[in-house]
């Protein structure tokens, strides 16, 4: 209904139909990616609940969402994180994206990890709780450091309200999962508050 009474102003903004959001081919959907860009995206088949391998046209989705402000890209992405969280029969409480400390998601303007929960919670019927984990801590980057580094780098970098998650079923979700620490240390926290199980689901994985 809301694309025909906006039909005149859709042809005004996409004379030439809708333009996948990664190539900018040509798609029926709005905020959507073409068949040739989904062809480029590989399943990831490793341990672990992840959706993609982190290699070209995922990688680059994940790149473009993080740090391009192509925010529109949380939608095709979370639509299948939601998929694959029916497919695996995940039941879940709540949902709780990766925080970001509050100075990074400044400078960004938004938390890529909250965008794909949100996506989610809308198609999962499960509630975001984005209050439930707080980063207290800044760290730097994790980009050139091994897993073992980053374990340390992270300590104590992340808090969870009590009162939100004790005795919860938590979905922790993340964009992309690298070496695991991160999603380990909020795992941990999220436990330490009394959460009673935290199942962890990200759009790419590193293999």
């Amino acid at each position: 209904m809301l694309r025909l009474a906006l039909s005149p102003v859709w042809e005004k903004l996409f004379p030439d139909g809708l333009a996948c959001l990664l190539c900018g081919g040509p798609v029926e959907e709005a905020s959507q990616l073409c068949a040739a860009c989904y062809e480029k995206m590989y399943i990831y088949e490793g341990p672990g609940h992840a959706v993609w391998e982190y290699f070209e046209a995922a990688a680059d989705a994940v790149r473009r969402l993080k740090f391009n402000d192509n925010t529109a890209l949380a939608r095709p992405m979370g639509v299948a994180m939601a998929g694959l969280a029916r497919d695996h029969g995940i039941v879940a409480d709540i949902i709780v994206p990766v925080p970001l400390h509050w100075r990074r998601q400044w400078m960004r303007g938004y938390n890529q990890s909250a965008l794909l929960g949100g996506v989610m919670a809308y198609y999962l019927g499960i509630p975001l709780c984005k209050k439930a984990l707080k980063r207290v801590r800044y760290t730097s980057s994790q980009m050139s450091l091994a897993r073992e580094q980053r374990l340390v780098n992270l300590r104590g970098a992340f808090a969870a309200r009590g009162e939100l998650v004790r005795g919860k079923r938590v979905l922790l979700v993340d964009d992309v999962a690298t070496t695991g620490a991160t999603l380990h240390e909020c795992k941990k926290t999220l436990i330490e508050a009394g959460c009673v199980r935290v199942i962890t689901l990200t759009a790419c994985r590193v293999s």
